[in-house]
């Protein structure tokens, strides 16, 4: 009687502990496939801090380059090569001002490419859903032009990145590029949130790599070299 009731826990146990261990190794092929197939970099912001971190990395949080800014930070996403992190930043005046804000990823320098607030334009702030970058020729080039539409008016410009000239669009340029998906979608970087805090992931519909568990704002950007 006693063997026949350990036969029978026994085996149960055994298929829920075989289960646990294929998850286990499907996880661990998924966590460095995922490095292999899509290196890169990820970049979210929370106030006037920006980090950036080498997928390589993942998980690890600590490991993360953090830069600062003397604005908070509304928005960022990715040059074409991966050199530069644009950052969209408000002033913290009354009336929120925005300014765009080129940061050079090896070194840390950082400069303006546009200031809404002496530009002239219909309108001080961005549509911050409507903003992507789109490549000046090669999509390796240097020369990446940021798209952007106003909050208050229905107006397209877009911007250089190396040498910064305002110039007004026709209409919607191009297709946004989704810098919260690798290349072939499938898999996200984007944020989760509970009662008390907000979190990135990485996820693939099976599995997620929680890349910070810390408060974010936005769902961050994400640069995938290519080989």
């Amino acid at each position: 009687m006693l063997v026949s009731l350990l036969t029978a826990l026994a085996i149960p146990g055994t298929w829920m502990l075989n289960a646990a261990l294929r998850r286990r190794e499907a996880y661990r092929k998924f966590e460095s496939g995922l490095k292999y197939e899509h290196p890169g970099l990820l970049a979210w912001f929370d106030d006037d801090e920006a980090k950036v971190l080498d997928v390589a990395d993942l998980p690890g949080e600590a490991k993360a380059r953090k830069f600062e800014f003397d604005g908070e930070l509304k928005r960022v996403f990715f040059s074409h090569d991966g050199r530069t992190l644009f950052a969209v930043k408000s002033k913290g005046t009354v009336d929120e001002v925005h300014s765009l804000i080129a940061l050079e990823v090896a070194s840390g320098l950082q400069r303006t490419i546009l200031d809404l607030g002496t530009a002239k334009l219909e309108d001080d702030d961005f549509d911050l859903a409507e903003m992507w970058v789109i490549p000046w020729g090669d999509a390796e080039s240097e020369n990446d032009r940021i798209v952007f539409k106003l909050g208050g008016a229905d107006c397209w410009y877009s911007v250089e990145g190396k040498r910064p000239r305002v110039r007004p669009e026709a209409g919607r340029p191009a297709k946004a590029w989704d810098q919260t998906k690798c290349p072939e979608g499938t898999h996200e970087f984007r944020s989760t949130s509970s009662k008390d805090k907000s979190k990135l992931v990485i996820a693939d519909g099976r599995f997620t790599i929680t890349v910070t568990g810390k408060k974010v704002d936005g769902p961050g950007a994400w640069w995938c070299s290519r080989r």
